[in-house]
């Protein structure tokens, strides 16, 4: 009775303890460290406002070329609005112009806990996300991960690179842990 109550709480598919997490834009780098974290194990969703293209990748799936091969990862793909079930991570990955609306746009995701993590390029926006969100915890990086857009649903990433992870707080802020 016990594991049929625990499977209950959790959407068909997701793995028990999977971690869940939002990517704020289904470009080349959401796209690809989306499809990775999924093939990981976590219960991802890819957020976007191109309608055509969250359709391509809800019936198709999300095309990933690099180093391990070609293949196909299934990926859950809508608009922000259409989401109702907080997440354990957004990972914003939208160009610095739009990091204000499209934070706003996942309000309803974000829960207590809920982690920030920009990998954006430009200034300001861990800044814009705390503004927006005082009381969770918000992180950035920097990543030289080589990524490209090569159709609506496909991703091509050409070489090895590396992410480095820095608490929004500055260096008093704590270290950042799992």
């Amino acid at each position: 009775m016990r594991a049929t109550r625990q499977a209950s709480l959790r959407e068909p598919g997701e793995a028990e303890g999977a971690l869940k997490v939002a990517v704020l834009g289904a470009g080349a780098m959401g796209g690809y460290f989306a499809g990775r974290i999924a093939e990981q194990g976590g219960t991802v969703v890819l957020i976007d406002v191109d309608e055509a293209r969250l359709s391509a990748l809800t019936r198709e799936g999300l095309r990933i070329e690099d180093h391990a091969g070609d293949r196909r990862v299934p990926i859950a793909a809508a608009k922000a609005a259409d989401l109702t079930r907080e997440v354990d991570l957004i990972l914003v990955f939208t160009k610095g112009m739009h990091t204000r609306a499209a934070v706003e746009s996942v309000r309803h995701l974000a829960g207590r806990h809920t982690w920030f993590l920009t990998l954006q390029n430009g200034l300001g926006n861990p800044e814009q996300i705390a503004s927006l969100f005082p009381d969770n915890p918000v992180a950035l990086g920097v990543t030289d991960v080589p990524s490209d857009l090569v159709g609506p649903t496909h991703v091509r990433s050409h070489g090895a690179g590396s992410v480095r992870l820095f608490s929004a707080d500055g260096p008093g802020g704590g270290p950042l842990r799992s």
